[in-house]
């Protein structure tokens, strides 16, 4: 599912393989259909990551020097 809200726009997604949603935000620009398929690399220091509560994790080390894929 896509959610164009302006200046950003939230992709809701299963990935293959996978029985969890995840959440992607992305600029609002961002040419993105419901049903196309997409590829993701992620920036560890802007990356949230939550228990089945909702609570985050708490950040344990210091990421800055890995490069996103």
């Amino acid at each position: 599912m896509v959610e164009r809200l302006g200046q950003q726009t939230i992709v809701y997604s299963v990935p293959e393989g996978m029985s969890e949603t995840f959440c992607i935000i992305t600029p609002g620009t961002a040419p993105i259909s419901g049903d196309a398929a997409i590829r993701i690399g992620i920036d560890p220091q802007s990356c949230h990551l939550f228990d089945s509560k909702g609570i985050a994790f708490t950040r344990q080390g210091d990421f800055s020097d890995l490069a996103a894929a």
